[in-house]
């Protein structure tokens, strides 16, 4: 999870693919805004477009609607809505901040937005320079530190990302970010142990963040120790993510299949599994395991991610 804004994230296929989304759409991208200070909107019921005052703490939202000039983002178990003109892809972020860093090449908030930016575009080694140069301008900020382990989580360099967040939380002990993130990279590394106990710590100061009870009910879901797994806790955990992103997120998605495989109820898992493919940006950086999966599932069969 990418902090920035409000601080200044088989060889054959197994299941028929998701349908490819509309040509040009950027339903389901993760997107960042230009600037922090936006004007941040609520649809009423009437479909007027009223601003609201919303603390705005991400750097990166995924897109879940757009209607004329507007765009509405997931933020938290929150949506908001800002002006199209607003927000930049991935790619336009790249051009866009590259164009503020040749006028300001020390402006660390531009790098460490472009930083994001090449990331979000496969762009890996580029958004490493990016990150330690953050860091080279303010090696003190602990947001561009977290920035720096998200990469490395990205670059699948788990060992560095550990390093990178174990860093910053002896520092600040609470810091959300970190937590969150180190968790990811237990997960990758299968030390489902550690992941579940930096996601505990970060239920006691952020109980609204979907993911958080996401990455907690596939843990609790898939951990191949018995003694860590709970079904019945998984299927919880899953389904007040699920509730919060309104069924359309893939990484929810999957830790709702994953829980229902686990207590044997397999239709449900099928069903859920199922519309994780819907989510094709999600897939396409997942790969082939969400078929992988359903496949799984389609036999009977529990994920344990051995």
């Amino acid at each position: 999870m990418f902090s920035g804004l409000a601080t200044i994230s088989l060889v054959f296929s197994l299941a028929a693919p998701a349908p490819a989304p509309p040509k040009n759409s950027i339903i389901g991208m993760y997107v960042c805004l230009k600037q922090s200070n936006v004007t941040t909107y609520e649809k009423t019921s009437d479909g007027r477009f009223e601003p609201v005052r919303f603390l705005v703490r991400y750097l990166d939202m995924k897109v879940l609607a757009v209607e004329k000039d507007y765009v509405c983002l997931a933020h938290d178990n929150a949506e908001i809505w800002v002006e199209r003109e607003n927000i930049l892809t991935p790619k336009e972020a790249i051009k866009y901040f590259t164009e503020i860093i040749e006028r300001e090449p020390t402006n660390e908030r531009a790098i460490s937005c472009r930083c994001w930016a090449y990331m979000a575009a496969g762009e890996l080694n580029n958004a490493l320079h990016d990150a330690n140069e953050a860091v080279r301008l303010n090696p003190d900020s602990t947001a561009w530190k977290n920035n720096r382990g998200e990469c490395y989580n990205k670059r699948k360099e788990y060992d560095k990302a550990i390093d990178e967040f174990t860093e910053i939380l002896k520092t600040a002990p609470k810091y959300y970010f970190a937590l969150f993130n180190r968790s990811e990279s237990y997960i990758r590394t299968k030390k489902f142990d550690l992941a579940l106990k930096d996601l505990e710590e970060v239920l006691k100061v952020e109980a609204n963040v979907p993911h958080v009870h996401a990455n907690l009910a596939r843990v609790l879901a898939t951990a191949p120790d018995e003694k860590i797994r709970d079904g019945k806790r998984a299927l919880e955990a899953a389904t007040i993510a699920c509730k919060a992103t309104k069924y359309r997120d893939g990484k929810c998605l999957e830790a709702l299949a994953a829980a229902y495989a686990e207590l044997g109820q397999f239709d449900e898992a099928i069903k859920y599994q199922t519309k994780v493919l819907d989510d094709v940006f999600y897939v396409k950086e997942e790969g082939d395991g969400p078929r992988q999966r359903l496949a799984l599932y389609r036999e009977k069969k529990p994920f344990h991610d051995k």
